[in-house]
């Protein structure tokens, strides 16, 4: 309910609350008493008998608080004395208002009300009451309303009055406020303690979710406090009592209530700095003035309309309101029936229309008309949406059967719970109430141009929209007509525009928010278009362009002729001030120096030259001053900044005389982080500061120091005749440091530690860059072992750390970049000496990493064995197949390939082995070695991938501690023995017998015995003559990144052994 209507209804209640129910009690025995008293009232309506005031004069003043009489009190009795006494009044006046006023329905005899105005003046004048209780015609408006029989739900307000009243006052007596804001509940839901508003105000107070729980109440899926009337009235009581404060007055502070504070500003400020509710009266809101909606329809209906068929009677309520702007009528005298059932329009007493009929009729074709679209598509919609989704504006004006009135309207479905579509509700706006609201000559000074309320499905963002004219005012109207309301604009640079009757209009377009994103008509955009034709909207800037253009030519004409005459006096100082201008800038002077001319604003100009030069020369220094100082110093300690550092010492670096000896000190805080994870960054740089004072406090004089980033400090010291002499300075900067402190949140002190290293001059280096790295050398070795103390450059232990570090970098950069090639050493058959098989040998490509063996070290130490596992398997192979297709190799040859015990590669990437090298995969022979510390699990993974082709090789035989425990554990195919056996065999009886122990024990099950490490020819023939299986050294090949042929000679023993043991085996047989 509107706050006008609050107002109105209020003061209705309170009217009607006037009358008197003794009265009614005593009419039978003092009718004739009554009549006589009040015969200007109806029979319906009792008024107050009126009592003349006493003579004040003649009756003692109550003596008021504060004056004699009232002294005795002290002033926390007299403010309670105070407080009892006005509200004992509050509640005795309106305790025998409510009895005499309130419990008789005097709406029961219902005839038309006709008792004077001054009877309601009088009785709202005699209420005591803190609230402004006016008397107008709106308020005369309402008690009328209120007072009618057609109203209805008095009699049941009057009766539940009885029962919240009670609660209501007690809540308002409370909190100090007027008993009178007791009838607000009336207005905002009849005493309906259920009540819920469509906007989802709840409760007897109407309270909306987000209100009611800033003022305490629990809102919540489960409890709703907003429905409990005494919660709820405590609520309400500290909303009105906090708009009281803002706004003073009992009025607005209702006001408040209904459109909320900031609506009320505003209505203040526009009617100009209004104090009442009067006074702001049409600066509210409509809806908070009273307004209702001037056109309404309902239609019912519950069936398909694709069934229903021309002349098809649908019940139907349709409202119209031929002049909505104007003050609503008591009566409804400004409201005509259009369709309604004849029962209806008896109990609505209003007037009907001249096409007015009892149903509303539908016929064929009208599938766009203004009821059928919502309804159909809502009656259609198999996953229901709310009802509001469902809305439509019609895009087609529309007429009523049998009335030539063009309109408008909106409408949306009425939806049950259940999702049954049972009829249409919608809101209706004349075509020519539309004109009224579309001031075309607004648009342009000469009333020229039109308004266009228009829809369009086209993409707002192209360069053609298609619009569908639904109305519009002005100059548009009759070629829009001959165009069958169809309107194309197209886009040129910045706007819009159209052509009618040969001349281009100009159109601006707002969009009407009008359907939510996923609403069915969400695609139907509306859009507010202003029109006018282009010659029209220019024609103004066209004459003022013309006009100007005039003046310019005129003052161009006056202006060359004064310049003419005056130049001849000006020419000549003129061009002197310009040439000692241009002399002072050639001499770069930064102030120029000027000498009289004679012409006083010349002069003045030459000044005014000076003085601004003067001004921005020392501007100009004072600004380079700050930059530089803001470039040379760190803003937080004071001290050098790393640029400033790095210049300062550049220079003096240029000097060795000034330097002598001298050493450079890189230094790091140890527990900065500690602080500003503990006391925070401010706290940090506290102690950044104190760092820096105790740096400058206990350094030599002329040392530089500097702040280089973070919490690490530069300092060199320089100047000095003899090393000692600078090594004891340092010495005692460290021991006076060691006593530094700094404070601390909790007021504890917190001794500065720093960690430093010491680079020397010109010991240790001669230029500033290699003495900076020395020094952070040294430094961060502090740092990562004892912290705390001050180091000195050491080159040989630099030289091993570099070293480390670069060859763990190029560890990384040989598996990130695959930096490794494969040379390959042929594996020979000791029967015939054709290559069986080669062996793939690592060759790392880096300056650190030369030996295989590093490369191992350092993948152990690092953790990188997978990777080193499985680029050798994947790169290997690589190269073998590339050799292989160059045809470079022996067909059917093996691969040898080195492999780690205790790694094994995770199914991904065996999948990918296999995919990648699929040809290779049955030629893989994998090389373990004896030494290495085995893993079964690992093993038999590798034994699994490998699968039947596959076979193991035991590499280094005899080099390793359980010699029969690593052939049981492999179970290899081929055992490879260790150099170290066989290198000096023909001579030594104790390898010999080993090697013969091996092949005895191999032979039986089918294992290969390979000699690798065969370098000379005696070897060589002693281990054929012993039956070794396969051969492998330099005494036959050498590794090669392309494999060699077989040495001669070691081809010819292969054949000179082979021939003697076929002679032996010949004469044997």
């Amino acid at each position: 309910m509107k706050t006008a209507l609050r107002y109105a209804l209020l003061l209705t209640f309170l009217s009607i609350f006037c009358l008197d129910a003794s009265a009614a009690r005593k009419r039978p025995r003092k009718r004739a008493k009554k009549n006589a008293a009040e015969a200007v009232a109806p029979d319906t309506v009792y008024i107050i008998k009126y009592v003349q005031p006493v003579d004040t004069a003649e009756v003692p003043q109550r003596p008021k608080f504060g004056e004699r009489g009232c002294t005795d009190y002290s002033p926390e009795v007299r403010d309670s004395l105070l407080s009892g006494w006005y509200r004992r009044n509050v509640v005795a006046s309106y305790d025998d208002f409510f009895d005499r006023y309130v419990s008789e329905d005097t709406t029961a005899n219902g005839s038309d009300d006709a008792t004077p105005d001054s009877v309601y003046a009088r009785r709202l004048q005699q209420l005591v009451s803190p609230v402004q209780l006016p008397y107008n015609p709106i308020v005369r408006g309402y008690i009328a309303r209120y007072t009618n029989p057609r109203y209805g739900t008095i009699s049941r307000i009057l009766g539940l009055s009885q029962y919240y009243f009670p609660l209501i006052e007690e809540e308002l007596i409370k909190a100090g406020l007027p008993v009178e804001l007791r009838a607000l509940p009336i207005i905002e839901s009849a005493l309906n303690p259920t009540a819920v508003s469509r906007m989802g105000a709840a409760g007897l107070w109407q309270f909306m979710p987000s209100t009611g729980k800033l003022y305490g109440l629990e809102v919540n899926s489960l409890i709703d406090e907003r429905y409990d009337p005494v919660l709820a009235t405590r609520a309400a009581c500290r909303y009105l009592k906090d708009m009281y404060a803002v706004f003073g007055d009992w009025m607005l502070a209702i006001a408040s209530y209904n459109c909320g504070p900031g609506n009320v500003n505003k209505a203040i400020a526009r009617s100009g700095g209004g104090k009442t509710f009067w006074e702001i009266y049409d600066y509210l809101p409509r809806e908070t003035r009273g307004y209702v909606p001037a056109f309404i329809f309902l239609i019912l209906n519950t069936h398909d309309f694709t069934g229903r068929t021309s002349g098809d009677r649908l019940p139907c309520v349709y409202l119209r309101d031929l002049d909505p702007d104007a003050a609503p009528s008591v009566v409804n005298s400004d409201i005509l029936l259009e369709c309604a059932p004849s029962e209806l329009v008896q109990t609505f007493d209003i007037a009907t229309d001249k096409a007015w009929s009892p149903a509303l009729q539908y016929l064929d074709g009208e599938q766009d008309v203004f009821y059928v679209r919502p309804f159909q598509t809502a009656y259609e919609d198999v996953e229901r949406m709310g009802a509001a989704n469902y809305g439509r504006w019609t895009t087609l004006p529309y007429k009523l059967l049998g009335d030539d009135r063009e309109a408008i309207a909106y409408a949306q479905p009425l939806i049950l719970d259940n999702g049954t579509v049972y009829g249409v509700l919608g809101v209706e706006l004349l075509e020519s109430y539309m004109d009224t609201k579309l001031p075309w000559n607004e648009l342009q000074n000469d009333h020229h141009g039109s308004y266009l309320l228009a829809s369009t499905t086209s993409d707002l963002k192209g360069e053609v929209l298609d619009l569908h004219v639904t109305s519009n005012t002005g100059e548009q109207s009759v070629p829009l007509r001959n165009a069958k309301w169809e309107l194309t604009l197209r886009r040129s640079n910045n706007y819009w525009y159209y052509m009618m009757d040969g001349r281009q209009q100009i159109a601006s377009i707002r969009q009407i928010s009008l359907y939510s994103r996923n609403a069915p008509f969400s695609g139907e955009r509306w859009l507010l278009v202003g029109v006018v034709g282009k010659n029209d909207l220019f024609s103004f800037s066209q004459s003022m362009t013309k006009l100007m253009g005039l003046a310019v030519l005129l003052t161009m004409g006056i202006g060359l002729a004064c310049a003419f005459l005056v130049s001849f006096g000006l020419a000549q100082p003129v061009a002197q001030l310009s040439k000692e201008l241009v002399d002072a800038q050639e001499q770069r002077k930064a102030v120029p120096e000027f000498s009289r001319t004679g012409i006083r604003e010349l002069d003045q100009l030459a000044e005014s030259i000076v003085t601004l030069s003067t001004d921005n020369y020392k501007a100009a220094v004072a600004e380079r001053n700050r930059i530089e100082h803001e470039r040379d110093y760190d803003a937080l300690t004071g001290l050098y900044s790393r640029q400033a550092f790095f210049r300062v010492c550049g220079e003096l670096f240029e000097k060795p005389d000034t330097l002598r000896h001298a050493a450079l000190m890189m230094t790091d805080l140890d527990n900065l982080k500690t602080i500003n994870d503990t006391y925070g960054h401010d706290w940090g740089d506290i102690y950044l500061r104190q760092t820096a004072h105790s740096l400058r406090q206990n350094s030599p004089g002329g040392t530089v120091v500097a702040r280089l980033s973070g919490d690490e400090f530069l300092l060199l010291f320089y100047g000095y005749e003899t090393r000692e002499a600078l090594r004891a300075d340092i010495k005692k900067l460290e021991e006076n440091f060691a006593q530094s402190s700094a404070a601390l949140p909790d007021g504890k002190g917190l001794c500065i530690r720093m960690s430093g290293g010491v680079a020397w001059y010109p010991e240790d280096a001669l230029d500033l860059d290699t003495l900076k790295k020395y020094a952070d050398f040294a430094m961060y070795e502090v740092k990562h072992s004892t912290k705390g103390e001050i180091r000195e450059f050491d080159m040989e232990r630099y030289r091993a750390g570099v070293y480390a570090m670069e060859q763990r970098s190029d560890f990384e950069k040989l598996i990130r970049e695959r930096r490794v090639d494969y040379d390959f050493q042929p594996i020979v058959s000791a029967h015939d000496g054709h290559v069986v098989a080669y062996e793939a040998l690592m060759r790392p490509q880096l300056p650190t990493l030369r030996s295989p063996l590093t490369v191992m070290q350092l993948a152990s130490e690092m953790g990188r064995m997978y990777d080193i596992e499985k680029l050798t398997l994947f790169r290997a192979c690589e190269c073998y197949e590339e050799l292989e297709a160059a045809g470079k190799l022996d067909a059917d040859a093996l691969i040898f390939v080195n492999s780690i015990a205790s790694v094994s590669l995770s199914d991904e990437d065996w999948a990918s082995y296999c995919e990648a090298h699929s040809a290779t995969l049955p030629k893989l022979v994998v090389e373990i070695t004896e030494e290495e510390e085995m893993n079964e699990r690992e093993l038999e993974r590798k034994r699994d991938f490998l699968g039947s082709p596959g076979a193991f090789a035991l590499d280094d035989y005899g080099s390793g501690y359980s010699n029969g425990n690593s052939l049981l554990t492999v179970a290899p195919k081929y055992v490879k023995v260790d150099i170290a056996i066989i290198r000096g065999i023909d001579t030594d009886a104790d390898k010999q017998q080993f090697l013969k122990t091996l092949i005895d024990y191999a032979r039986p099950r089918g294992i290969y015995v390979l000699a690798e490490g065969v370098e000379t020819l005696s070897e060589l023939r002693k281990v054929l003559e012993m039956g070794v299986d396969l051969l492998q050294g330099y005494c036959l090949a050498r590794p090669a990144t392309e494999p060699v042929a077989i040495d001669e000679k070691a081809a010819e023993v292969i054949a000179e052994v082979e021939r003697q043991k076929a002679e032996q085996e010949e004469a044997w047989s």
